[in-house]
């Protein structure tokens, strides 16, 4: 069975919060449209999902910055 790289969202670059911003008001979380193909929302469906992916992976890459500046708690 292939790995689902988006298990690893860690490994990846880091994302910056300014592409992020942008992204999501150029392909904004909304209901489809009654005009909309079938294809149409499975295509904006899945520009969302890599937008969705890249928000997680970016807030789990700002996390895991402050998980090593801060000091450990005993």
């Amino acid at each position: 069975m292939m790995e689902d790289p988006t298990d690893r969202p860690s490994q990846i670059a880091p994302i910056p919060k300014g592409l992020l911003d942008d992204l999501n008001k150029r392909f904004p979380d909304r209901c489809p449209d009654i005009s909309w193909t079938d294809r149409e929302v499975w295509f904006k469906a899945g520009q969302r999902s890599v937008i969705e992916f890249l928000n997680s992976a970016h807030e789990r890459q700002v996390e895991s910055r402050f998980d090593n500046v801060l000091p450990k708690r005993p």
